[in-house]
């Protein structure tokens, strides 16, 4: 793994963290399948263990560059995918709208003031001791059913 050693923490530090426990799983998946892991990825911040923030300065386009080096870190630079790929997909948990063909097959209609987020990746980040918490206005909905899970099929 290409893991930064000193400076700031970044977002893709701890994305990075969370799913390396499921390489084995995810290493078989095509682009599509790790866009949709990131459906509805925003308007959230996140806690370290250390206590560090990320939150209100990460727009759907920073978490989307974030979520790329976190994937290029794990080694799926192969998959070409783009910032674009992440960012279509996150608006398109909050919004039907905008980028409506862009929400993964099976996924939850936007709801205002509710971010659906798959349950699979809330609890990847939980498991390393990252507090995912919604901004103010909003509410978090843990979805399953679509996209391929994180632990393998069940």
């Amino acid at each position: 793994m290409n893991r930064r050693i000193h400076g700031e923490p970044i977002l893709a530090d701890y994305i990075s963290t969370a799913l390396e426990p499921y390489m084995e799983t995810i290493r078989a998946w095509d682009k599509d399948d790790l866009v949709s892991l990131f459906f509805g990825f925003g308007n959230l911040k996140l806690e370290t263990p250390a206590r560090h923030v990320f939150g209100p300065n990460q727009t759907f386009w920073r978490i989307s560059v974030n979520i790329c080096i976190a994937l290029d870190q794990l080694g799926f630079e192969n998959l070409d995918y783009q910032e674009r790929d992440f960012y279509y997909c996150i608006n398109s948990g909050f919004s039907n709208l905008s980028y409506p063909h862009f929400a993964p097959e099976g996924a939850p209609q936007p709801e205002e003031g509710v971010i659906h987020m798959r349950a699979d990746l809330f609890e990847a980040f939980e498991d390393k001791s990252c507090k995912l918490m919604p901004m103010e206005g909003y509410k978090f909905e843990l979805v399953e059913g679509f996209g391929k899970p994180l632990g393998g099929e069940k």
